[in-house]
């Protein structure tokens, strides 16, 4: 059988000219690092690890706290601030109502005064100190401070009526105390510089305390002579699993990690080590934690509520469950924090007037995100829609601000990429006509303007076109056709003969420029005259 295969080769020439179908790329954020994020102004979650954008967690690690006497605990949560104790009668934990604080129903942090049962409480947005006044607890409005965020926990001085607050401030820790005088205010600010803040614990009945980090542990003292605190590296714990909360007393330091617990005791001469014996298994992964008696008595609560309390048994030399001083059901606060913002930092680029937002997000029905851009820096922002061009103020200087939302605590969107372009919303299309041009007639070289965001025309002051001449470059003017609504130019191709005039059949390159205001825009038009062979027609016949 034979078979003929033909090849052809040709070239086919474009007769019109657009702009291209992109602007410039302003930036590209993909969450590798922080270099193009405005970290002062943003209080979203950037993920380094995952390369996403979300909704910051409300923080659990500090919802629940021991009494050193006796078998109680205190639990924040959405019911406000419970105090539980043992009832010797009914052999079971039960709610004191005294110590108890059903108003704060926000709550998502507690800590004890031991002596005189003085409770200091964080929510999202605030911090409160109740006292015990003998038949309740006192609600003394001078005695709360609104307004704060990203707060952390909270960590009762036992020596006087004071506290440490730990709060996120953007992805660092920044540690407030606050003194009680009748009213609550700022004492004494320390900021160690350490990132990604998991909890705080006070270390005994001093100033001393543990600073947790997602895989350390940082033990601070009080230097008199610097007037704040200093780090005692003897006392780090490094963890190499993930740390959710933790609790430290004199002796030691029990850590929650994402492997379960883990207690490190310390020693003067060699620091902290792991203790297996201390380290209980459970079947499901805690919150938070509270120590009790030097590690002896640890008490765990997890999402769903349900405390735990574990003792040390001598005689299976390890950490076993006494249930009679559990409790079920408490509902701590937990789930996303909104609204939360996103800036991007300042890009100095070209003048534009149009921008493009391209992202890639994960929206879930009860959230949302509104876009908008800025081209003056961040002082007017304009509401976009990803995906469309949109007309913004003309500028140079090019922010992004992304606001995320969620109706829904368990939801949250999360952003993988964002990309920003930029352009100018003024295009020039050119054409021309006949093609291919044959000498000794007529050409028309015509141009119109566009707006590059939506396509439809737009006005021009002027236009004029260039092509190339035995002199050099000629520019003439081009006029304005009210009835076709567009410029043109018209001249005929000369002959061949006449010296210097495009000697040679082929493709030219004639160029307009079109001009609006102060802006003015080119395209390019191929221009082809009749008679040149600019490729050949290859015919390949193959037999087999």
């Amino acid at each position: 059988m034979k078979k003929t295969l033909i090849l052809l080769i040709f070239l086919i020439f474009l007769s019109e000219s657009k702009e291209k179908a992109e602007g410039e790329v302003i930036f590209d954020e993909v969450f590798v690092d922080k270099s193009n994020i405005n970290t002062t102004m943003t209080t979203a979650k950037v993920d380094l690890e995952d390369h996403n954008l979300s909704l910051p967690t409300i923080s659990t690690s500090g919802v629940i706290d021991n009494v050193d006497e006796g078998f109680g605990y205190v639990v924040a949560g959405k019911n406000g601030i419970e105090f539980y104790e043992y009832d010797d009668d009914k052999k079971e934990m039960v709610l004191n109502p005294s110590l108890s604080c059903s108003g704060n129903i926000n709550s998502t942090g507690v800590s004890l005064r031991q002596d005189n049962y003085s409770i200091w409480v964080i929510s999202e947005d605030s911090l409160v100190n109740y006292r015990f006044n003998g038949t309740g607890m006192s609600n003394d409005p001078a005695c709360k401070i609104s307004g704060l965020s990203d707060l952390i926990s909270v960590a009762a001085i036992q020596s006087n009526d004071s506290a440490l607050v730990l709060q996120n401030d953007k992805g660092k820790a920044k540690i407030t105390r606050y003194d009680n005088k009748g009213f609550l205010e700022p004492g004494l600010f320390f900021e160690p510089g350490l990132s990604n803040p998991v909890g705080l614990s006070m270390v005994g009945d001093g100033l001393d305390f543990n600073l947790f980090t997602k895989n350390a542990g940082y033990y601070f003292y009080f230097d008199d002579s610097l007037g704040n605190y200093r780090e005692d590296p003897l006392k780090r714990i490094e963890v190499f699993d993930e740390i959710l909360s933790g609790d430290s007393d004199e002796f030691g330091s029990l850590v929650i990690t994402s492997n379960g617990p883990k207690y490190f005791s310390f020693d003067d001469s060699s620091g902290y080590s792991l203790l297996e014996i201390f380290s209980p298994i459970l079947s499901d992964l805690p919150v938070a934690v509270s120590l009790k008696d030097a590690a002896n008595g640890q008490v765990f609560i997890n999402k769903d509520g349900q405390v735990q309390w574990w003792v040390y048994d001598d005689h299976s030399n390890s950490m076993i469950r006494d249930s009679s001083l559990e409790v079920s059901g408490v509902r701590i606060n937990s789930g996303y924090v909104q609204p939360r913002d996103y800036y991007s930092q300042v890009f100095f680029v070209g003048n534009y007037n149009i921008a493009r937002l391209s992202v890639v997000e994960n929206t879930p029905e009860s959230t949302k995100i509104d876009y908008q851009v800025s081209s003056d820096g961040g002082q007017v922002f304009t509401f976009v829609t990803p995906g469309i061009w949109t007309k913004i103020p003309k500028g140079d200087k090019f922010v992004v601000w992304l606001r995320l939302y969620t109706s829904d605590s368990a939801q949250s969107p999360i952003i993988s990429r964002i990309a920003l372009e930029g352009e100018d919303d003024f295009i020039i299309e050119g054409f021309a006509e006949p093609q291919p041009a044959k000498r000794g007639e007529e050409t028309i070289i015509t141009a119109r303007a566009r707006s590059f965001a939506t396509g439809d025309r737009l006005d021009m002051d002027s236009a004029y076109v260039e092509y190339p001449s035995e002199v050099g470059s000629v520019r003439v003017p081009m006029v304005f056709d009210s009835k076709k609504d567009i410029w043109s130019y018209t001249f005929t191709v000369p002959s061949i003969s006449v010296k210097n005039k495009w000697p040679d059949n082929g493709v030219y390159k004639f160029q307009v420029t079109g001009i609006r205001g102060i802006e003015q825009k080119k395209a390019d038009i191929v221009f082809q005259i009749q008679g040149h062979i600019l490729e050949r027609l290859r015919i390949r016949t193959i037999k087999w």
